[in-house]
């Protein structure tokens, strides 16, 4: 389930992007926090290997989004192939304090805050006369009868 969770929000990253590259102007704040939701997706996959990680709030350009949410995408595939869903990960936050969750959480987390944050960037595109994407789990996976 978690696997099909990840592949979800991949796809709406994915859309998201694709939906900003046509605007002549994207908001700031969308772009930002679209940055923020696959920064952090990114640190997370290094807490989990043990690897220091980057800043949540780095500022790229969305050709280099586009292609971190697809290594963000593969990474945590091949961690879910890897590891066991009840791992005890520990690592440090970004004040530098150490905690440890269980890896299942974690994903758990890294899917939640990616729909927190797009639902923050659907109102910031409203507010600028955009049409906000429908980025709901359930249009992801309803199929018509």
């Amino acid at each position: 389930m978690l696997a099909e969770l990840l592949k979800y929000n991949y796809q709406m990253n994915r859309n998201l992007i694709a939906a900003l590259k046509k605007l002549p102007l994207v908001p700031e704040t969308s772009h930002k926090l679209l940055a923020h939701i696959i920064n952090a997706h990114s640190v997370w996959n290094g807490r989990i290997e043990g690897l220091a990680p980057d800043g949540v709030w780095e500022i790229h350009t969305l050709d280099i989004l586009e292609k971190n949410n697809h290594e963000n995408l593969h990474k945590s595939l091949s961690i879910l192939e890897s590891k066991s869903l009840e791992d005890l990960i520990l690592y440090c936050n970004s004040q530098g304090e150490s905690f440890e969750s269980y890896l299942c959480d974690i994903i758990y987390h890294i899917i939640n805050h990616a729909s927190y944050h797009r639902g923050q960037i659907a109102t910031d595109c409203k507010n600028y006369g955009v049409a906000p994407l429908v980025t709901d789990y359930i249009f992801h996976k309803r199929k018509p009868v």
